[in-house]
């Protein structure tokens, strides 16, 4: 890992001392923040993310889950594939009958999101 010095305006750092966790340095939720704007705009992985900050997989998970950021991208056409799938998968077999979201529900689910059953 290689150091690197940054000038950073005070009331940048000002700012930073305010924010959540005030036990935490400055110069770790600096990198937090680095680490989540690349993970963000998808320059690094979660993995890498994470060792950026130094914490394992599920801390980092973790962490962003108290920030309320998204560690997953759900698209819409994941949604409509996975209300597809449950509208075909154990709806009239076997001991998961009826467990299933019913055809009229998933229709209007996906009407909502602007989107057509094929």
């Amino acid at each position: 890992m290689q150091n690197v010095n940054l000038a950073i305006p005070d009331e940048i750092v000002y700012e930073m001392s305010l924010l959540p966790d005030k036990t935490r340095p400055v110069s770790e939720k600096i990198i937090l923040r680095l680490a989540i704007g690349m993970l963000v705009s998808q320059e690094i992985s979660l993995s890498k993310a994470a060792e950026l900050v130094g914490q394992t997989f599920f801390e980092f998970m973790d962490t962003l889950n108290k920030l309320s950021i998204p560690v997953f991208t759900y698209t819409e056409d994941m949604l409509t594939d996975d209300f597809k799938f449950a509208t075909n998968v154990g709806v009239n077999n076997g001991p998961s009958a009826g467990m299933y979201l019913s055809d009229p529900v998933v229709e209007k689910i996906l009407l909502t999101h602007k989107k057509q059953l094929p």
